[in-house]
């Protein structure tokens, strides 16, 4: 089997993917945290404690949770440089070799066996292959050159990768 795929993602398909991530999910939880601490804080000194400077505390509190999304997503399109990453994958019976062109890395090529992959979340337009590493590889569904050739490669990976999610 050798079935190539290209996927073609710009900074805001990448931030989608990126933010919904396990790692960045902790800066979501501490997010919420901080915001109902704020919430708490800002009843507590309006009505209890009456003073005014600790609402500034609030207020920059505030402004780091609101934003810090937005931040990333600024400076991923800054590292892309409004250029799109070109990924081109060949699927091949023992291994996935991984062509990359984009002005962040510029080029690069790597071969992971199925092996090396430790899940695969299947979305509805594509698919990710999840590594040990913390590293992941987004596939676009809809970048294979016919459908039976999607197909054959998901029926594959679904046969050679334990952890398989359906999302």
């Amino acid at each position: 089997m050798e079935i190539q795929n290209e996927t073609i993602l710009d900074h805001k398909q990448m931030f989608d993917v990126a933010i919904k991530q396990k790692n960045m999910q902790i800066f979501r939880y501490v997010g919420i945290a901080l915001l109902l601490f704020s919430i708490f804080a800002l009843i507590y000194y309006f009505i209890v404690a009456k003073q005014i400077g600790s609402i500034l505390l609030i207020f920059f509190i505030l402004s780091a949770i609101i934003l810090f999304p937005k931040k990333i997503k600024r400076a991923l399109k800054k590292r892309m440089e409004g250029q799109p990453a070109n990924y081109k994958y060949t699927f091949r019976d023992d291994e996935i070799e991984i062509d990359l062109i984009s002005l962040m890395v510029k080029e690069s090529r790597s071969t992971i066996s199925y092996q090396m992959i430790d899940r695969i979340e299947f979305h509805q337009n594509y698919f990710i292959i999840y590594l040990p590493s913390h590293n992941w590889f987004i596939v676009d569904r809809n970048g294979f050159p016919t459908e039976a050739d999607k197909n054959s490669v998901e029926s594959f990976l679904k046969q050679k990768v334990k952890k398989i999610k359906e999302v």
